[in-house]
């Protein structure tokens, strides 16, 4: 396959599963940063941690891949992602590195996440991934912000 097939993505784990997510969406890696709590914020939104000197909002991807929801800590690995207008921070366990996947493959949506983030897993090197649109991701944490603020607080689909 020629490399202008292929698209560079940031490969992370979190509780069972190999993420993949385009390179383009990630900013960096944060590691070792203080998790500081929000009083009243949503769910999803476990805490604030500085990202040069700036606030980062941080959000737990875990309803949306298919994991049990899990205690986000202090200290845990922080992907940086802008996109869909947003800037804020994904919790993983393990940042594996950059790997290739063909460009503009499109799985059909995994049909056990509970919003259509997340694609159904496909071959990569190290074994099987599934890519999080980044797009996807933003709306789906913005809808459920709104749906915390307005009602019980736990994520919805988009």
């Amino acid at each position: 396959m020629d490399a202008e097939e292929r698209e560079a993505f940031c490969i992370v784990e979190r509780g069972q599963r190999r993420l993949a997510l385009p390179a383009s969406a990630v900013r960096r890696v944060l590691s070792g940063g203080t998790l500081t709590p929000l009083p009243c914020a949503p769910a999803h939104v476990v805490g604030l941690v500085s990202d040069r000197g700036a606030p980062l909002p941080v959000v737990c991807v875990d309803p949306w891949i298919d994991e049990p929801v899990r205690a986000c800590r202090s200290g845990e690995p922080v992907l940086v992602l802008e996109c869909g207008g947003l800037r804020f921070g994904v919790i993983v366990d393990r940042v594996g590195g950059v790997g290739w996947l063909p460009a503009h493959e499109t799985g059909a949506a995994d049909p056990s996440a509970p919003a259509p983030v997340v694609s159904a897993a496909r071959p990569a090197d190290g074994g099987p991934v599934s890519v999080i649109d980044p797009v996807a991701l933003a709306a789906a944490v913005v809808a459920a912000a709104d749906a915390a603020f307005a009602g019980d607080g736990a994520p919805r689909a988009a």
